[in-house]
């Protein structure tokens, strides 16, 4: 029995044009039809197509595909075992894909809670911040893979200047770590990116009205976000004495 290209196409559910690239590139061979010159299909070529589409499941290249039909069985082993490999990388790759989305999602179900819960007084101890560097392979590799290890630092020593940091054992100390456990006015601090705008006053008045003097803030990235003002959330902290 002989099928031509497009019903051929339409029962595996692939384009036409991939059967004609596969024939380009020599994975299969197609007889003619002597009437019209038509590419035909025997049962063999629908089997051979059908051991294409397997191996393109299992995403090896092209290029592999052609070396695996040049091979002997006995020569295939270390191709699959390449193969298998660089799927395992894929996987892994994917895998931290994953757990930085499950982060992002987390950054936003912490915004949702610190906005119903308002602000709070708690004890912390908060790590080493760093100033962050951009020159420094570390801080990089440091926010690419964590970004929420980035902070905001604002003190009132300093005139209330926003400083970036990273919670870091090396480079340009910004704030010691905390000895023990301190306490610290806790809520959702927003910055935005164009012009630094902020709910600063809103800690300050809140430590006030509580009866402690307002020091130094630390906002722990959350993400960035908004429609027509980009703003930076945080989870901000700020010392109380």
């Amino acid at each position: 029995m002989k099928k031509q290209i497009s019903s051929v196409a339409n029962m595996l559910d692939i384009p036409a044009s991939k059967l004609r690239y596969w024939d380009k590139k020599g994975l299969i061979r197609f007889e003619r039809d002597l009437e019209n010159n038509y590419r035909v299909f025997s049962n063999q070529t629908i089997m051979d197509i059908c051991d294409i589409i397997f191996y393109r499941d299992l995403y090896m290249p092209i290029k592999d595909i052609q070396e695996l039909y040049s091979k002997e069985y006995f020569d295939l082993n270390e191709l699959f075992q390449e193969n298998k490999k660089s799927l395992l990388n894929q996987i892994s790759k994917l895998e931290k894909s994953v757990e930085k989305i499950d982060k992002r999602i987390e950054a936003l179900n912490t915004i949702e809670k610190l906005k119903s819960e308002g602000f709070k007084i708690e004890k912390y101890k908060l790590k080493e911040i760093n100033h962050f560097d951009f020159e420094n392979q570390s801080h990089v590799e440091s926010y690419l893979e964590n970004p929420e290890e980035t902070i905001i630092f604002v003190s009132p020593k300093e005139g209330d200047k926003f400083k970036y940091g990273i919670f870091s054992e090396y480079g340009k100390t910004i704030r010691e770590k905390d000895s023990g456990l301190n306490l610290y006015l806790v809520g959702l601090f927003w910055v935005s990116t164009e012009d630094k705008i902020s709910n600063l006053q809103e800690f300050i008045d809140k430590a006030k009205e509580l009866n402690y003097i307002p020091g130094s803030l630390v906002g722990e990235y959350l993400i960035t976000t908004g429609k027509d003002i980009k703003t930076d959330y945080y989870i901000g902290r700020m010392e109380l004495k």
